[in-house]
């Protein structure tokens, strides 16, 4: 917390000093904005949650990019039509990560495909998608599972439930 009052958003837990754990999900922190007394009261002192939400969600984004980096420097991003097929039907995907132009044909086929798998648009052109892992344009890329494949899943279940 600032010494404002304005509630700030340590996403990982690691600054020092008065803090309050809270569910990362819509519903959780939209009830804390509109009952600021439930976090007064944890907190013991006035403070102004307004736009808690948008925070987290920012901070979330973060996390997301830096999670989707780290994948495709490990190795647990897979591109390319059929490659991507395989890694489906292989049992081997955690999740499915769109460009937000992708097409809604190529959307409809992989989603289709996985079988409860997360599936989620990124704010990302294909080009954009393409540049955060150091490749071309990338239209959907699959996570798979490996240990910097299950933390960019956290993220992006996180992303899921902030929306």
């Amino acid at each position: 917390m600032a010494p404002s009052g304005e509630l700030f958003v340590d996403y990982r837990g690691k600054l020092p000093g008065r803090g309050a754990w809270v569910v990362p999900s819509k519903a959780a922190l939209l009830k804390i904005e509109n009952a600021p007394k439930l976090v007064r009261r944890s907190l013991r002192q006035d403070v102004d949650p307004s736009g808690l939400l948008d925070k987290v969600r920012a901070a979330n984004s973060v996390a997301v990019m830096h999670a989707l980096t780290l994948a495709a420097r490990s190795g647990s991003l897979v591109a390319g039509g059929q490659r991507v097929r395989d890694s489906i039907s292989s049992g081997d995907a955690l999740a499915a990560v769109f460009a937000s132009n992708c097409s809604e044909r190529l959307k409809a086929d992989i989603i289709s495909r996985c079988k409860g798998e997360t599936c989620v648009e990124l704010p990302l052109t294909v080009d954009e998608l393409g540049a955060r892992i150091g490749k071309g344009q990338r239209a959907v890329l699959i996570v798979i599972n490996s240990s910097t494949g299950r933390n960019l899943l956290r993220e992006l279940d996180c992303m899921v439930a902030l929306r």
